[in-house]
This record gives structure tokens, C-alpha cells and sequence, in this order.
């Protein structure tokens, strides 16, 4: 009899119990074959998905082998034409603006799953794959980053379809909404300026402070191209950030969050970077005399009126008359904060105003008796 196959359900148990581990990770560790063995697995909760409704992903790995698995990442990035909503990892982070699930170690034997929840912007059909782009460990049976996008050809590789061939083109959007834009939809947004992110973690966002000498005088405004906007339709916003002072800023970063119920789309800034996940500007240095604009597209799923509110976050430099990261998200108290609103509440014309009552009302003259 070999020792392997004299294991029992029991002996495992207690290995776990000793190891602090799951009875699946006790095994692979006692079984497992050497090395790693990173295994995908992708589900849709629905195949076939109407034009401006959700769809969610569920995303999960396995280490299959008997090692454990270093600094796994994965691909993940949403299918064009899709908009991000929210993302539940149970285990690490993920980054919807570069399509990352950074996941970590994964014991032997041990799982982690991802689930993310996207808004469609088209009824076409659409693929989402999934594979492992980086790990510490060998993995004899699939190689990290080599997948191509459309097909899993290893087990490290997993893809799903949304709205095949069969499936009828876009119709119309129900009734009781305004009419879906005429014009066609732009694709899943992709910012030419961000740098491909390392296995390490990506840069978490910045706390909220300042410092430095000498002062700087930053000024906020931000411009909707409209007023207001209807359900299922895309708005602009422009955000401008000037120095007045003759000393340059350094270290800026903003704070401009969607508005609820407002899918992002795309963004373009003159100076920095903006990332829709964590809601953040990074501008960098904004020199004297001068001005960065920042151009954010958003889609509404809601004709709600929304405060859009963007603040200085966090400077190098002192500000005399503003402190970085102190509003109160809804109106602008500093020249560093910016608000506007959309679809504002506009009163309620139907109704007749009430009359104003007569202090000192004279009696109607007596009706001619003729």
C-alpha cells in the first residue's frame, strides 16, 4: 500500500485543522502535483442581454496544483460597448479602469472568484475573456499573457458570449424612456496615456493631504454641455483647474466622482490622468498663470436630478484661501470646489398659484334686480 493511497477523509481533515487550511487545500497539498496550476472558469447570468439593461460576470480561479501561486493577476476587461457598474472580488481588488483583477496568493487546492456587474450600451454580439496575465510559480500546463482575446485555449484562459449571431439586432428601447442617442455609441473607453501596470499593486488612491512652502491659489470650475439630459443618454462634463499665483503647483490631485446612476464612458485630460475607479484626477503640477482641463463622458441610466461636485483633493503647495479635501460633496464653499446640477427640480408649472387673499375684501354690489 502506498502512503498516498492509505489517506483518508480524516487524516486530511486533521491537516487542514494543523495547517489552517480548506480540506481542498489540505489535499492538493498532499496530492497535488508539483508546481502551480492556475485554472479559469467564466459564467454569465444571462446569454442573451437586451440594449441598456445589466449583465453580470462571475469570474473564478482555482490553483489545481500541489505549490502555491505568487502575485496572481488577471485579465479582465469588460467587452466594448459595455459600461462598468460594481465588482465584488473575494479576494484582492479589482481596477475596471486597466481591467485588472490583481487576486494575490492562492494556496494549493484554494479558490477565489470575481463578480462583475457591466451596463450594455449595445445589442450586438459581444465576447468577455478572462485569463491569467501574471504568477509566481511554474504552470506546466498553460503559460501566463498569451491568450488571444477571443478563445480559451488553456486552462489559465476562460471566455463566454453574450448575444450570438442568432440573436436579432438592437430594437428600440421601451417606451416609457426617451428615445436611445441617434449617434453611435462610443467604444469601452481606453485612456493612450496610462502606463501598462506592473504584477505589483496598482497605485491605490492618494490621501487626502498637503504641504510644502510658499503658496499657490487653485480654482475650480466645471461646465455640463447640458442642462438637462434624458434616461439612456450621454453628457459632458468640463472640468478647468487654474493657478493663479506665480508659483507652480505640484502634486495635485482631484476629486470628481460620477454621479449615481451614471455610467462612465470615456475621459481626456490635458495634463494627468483621470481614473473613473477611484473617482480621481491626478494632475500632477499645474504651473503659474496656468490652466488643465479635464473632459469626462457619462451615460445616465436616470433623468433624477444629480449634483456633480468636484474639489481639490490633495496639493503639495499651501493655498491661502482653500483647503485641499474639506467639502461637503453637494456645493462649492472654496474657489477649489466646483458644482453644478442636472436635470434640476424645475417646480411644478401644471399647478395654478394660490390667490392672494383680500385683507380688507368689499362686498359685491347687489345684482340689478332688472
Amino acid at each position: 500500500m502506498t502512503f498516498l493511497s492509505s489517506i483518508t477523509s480524516a487524516t486530511v481533515i486533521l491537516l487542514a485543522s494543523h495547517l489552517a487550511l480548506s480540506p481542498a487545500a489540505a489535499t492538493a497539498q498532499v496530492t497535488g502535483a508539483p508546481g502551480v496550476d492556475l485554472a479559469l472558469a467564466l459564467e454569465v447570468d444571462r446569454s442573451d442581454v437586451p440594449i441598456y439593461d445589466y449583465v453580470t460576470y462571475t469570474l473564478s480561479i482555482t490553483n489545481e496544483g500541489g505549490s502555491p501561486a505568487g502575485d496572481v493577476v488577471v485579465s479582465f476587461p469588460k467587452p466594448p460597448d459595455y459600461a462598468f457598474d460594481a465588482a465584488t472580488p473575494t479576494r484582492g481588488s479589482y481596477y475596471d479602469w486597466i481591467g485588472r483583477w490583481r487576486v494575490g496568493r492562492v494556496e494549493a487546492g484554494e479558490s477565489a472568484s470575481l463578480t462583475v456587474r457591466l451596463f450594455t450600451l449595445t445589442r450586438e454580439t459581444r465576447v468577455a475573456f478572462a485569463e491569467v496575465l501574471t504568477a509566481v510559480g511554474t504552470d506546466a500546463d498553460s503559460s501566463p499573457g498569451n491568450g488571444d482575446g477571443q478563445s480559451a485555449r488553456e486552462d489559465d484562459e476562460a471566455a463566454v458570449v453574450t448575444n450570438g449571431p442568432a440573436q436579432p439586432t438592437e430594437p428600440s428601447p421601451p417606451p416609457v424612456d426617451p428615445a436611445p442617442p441617434s449617434e453611435p455609441v462610443d467604444p469601452a473607453p481606453t485612456v493612450p496615456t496610462e502606463p501598462e501596470p506592473t504584477p505589483t499593486d496598482p497605485q491605490p488612491p492618494l490621501e487626502p493631504g498637503g504641504g510644502g512652502g510658499g503658496g499657490v491659489d487653485l480654482a475650480l470650475d466645471i461646465q455640463a454641455d447640458r442642462d438637462r439630459v434624458g434616461r439612456y443618454d450621454f453628457v459632458t462634463y468640463t472640468l478647468r483647474l487654474s493657478n493663479a499665483s506665480s508659483q507652480a503647483a505640484s502634486g495635485v490631485l482631484v476629486a470628481f466622482p460620477k454621479p449615481t446612476d451614471y455610467a462612465f464612458t470615456s475621459a481626456e485630460a490635458t495634463g494627468g490622468r483621470y481614473s473613473d475607479w477611484t473617482g480621481r484626477w491626478n494632475v500632477g503640477t499645474v504651473g503659474p498663470a496656468a490652466t488643465e482641463v479635464l473632459e469626462v463622458k457619462l451615460f445616465t441610466l436616470t433623468v433624477d436630478p444629480r449634483t456633480v461636485y468636484a474639489e481639490v483633493f490633495s496639493s503639495d503647495d499651501p493655498d491661502p484661501d482653500s483647503s485641499p479635501a474639506n467639502g461637503d460633496g453637494s456645493s462649492a464653499r472654496e474657489d477649489d470646489e466646483a458644482v453644478t446640477v442636472t436635470n434640476a427640480a424645475q417646480g411644478t408649472p401644471d399647478r395654478e398659484p394660490e390667490p392672494t387673499p383680500d385683507p380688507d375684501p368689499t362686498p359685491d354690489p347687489d345684482p340689478d334686480p332688472s
